[in-house]
């Protein structure tokens, strides 16, 4: 169950941005009226019980030389003989790789596996999707991101 503090603490980093300092805690803990220490327990609690995973700074992927941004779907046919392992190996483990997920294929569209990849430019992600498609042996097609139309932080409280 979530006390009001930890429902407090979740609002707070749902809504705002870390600050790039040598103790990225110090802010948000004073504006939460508690130490830098029990902010820090309170969040490694929530995530003990399961209610984050992580906390991360979100990335301006452009101004960091991520000019190219697809996401990347396969037709896995066989998801027997190590499949899985072959995704942890490639896409789960690649940097460029923000998303992935398992889906059912929709009626007209038949990829099964999805995954949201960034790279300096389009060579680059086409050579990683055709190393995993050659891996996974299974066919891929590429969708590039023509432009964003939105990416906000989720608001959840």
């Amino acid at each position: 169950m979530l006390s009001r503090q930890d429902k407090d603490i979740l609002t707070y980093f749902s809504r705002h941005d870390f600050a790039v300092t040598e103790r990225p805690f110090k802010g948000p803990a004073a504006e939460l009226g508690m130490t830098e220490k029990a902010l820090v327990e309170a969040l490694r609690s929530l995530k003990k019980r399961g209610y984050i995973r992580n906390l991360r700074g979100v990335l301006n992927q452009r101004n960091a030389g991520y000019k190219a941004n697809a996401l990347v779907a396969w037709n896995v046919k066989n998801w027997k003989g190590g499949v899985e392992k072959i995704i942890q190996g490639t896409l789960v483990a690649d940097d460029r790789v923000s998303h992935c997920y398992r889906r059912r294929p929709a009626r007209g569209f038949n990829y099964n596996l999805y995954a949201m990849m960034h790279a300096g430019t389009k060579k680059e992600i086409g050579e990683l999707a055709a190393e995993v498609s050659k891996r996974l042996k299974a066919k891929h097609t590429i969708l590039f991101t023509k432009r964003e139309l939105k990416k906000e932080k989720l608001k959840l409280l």
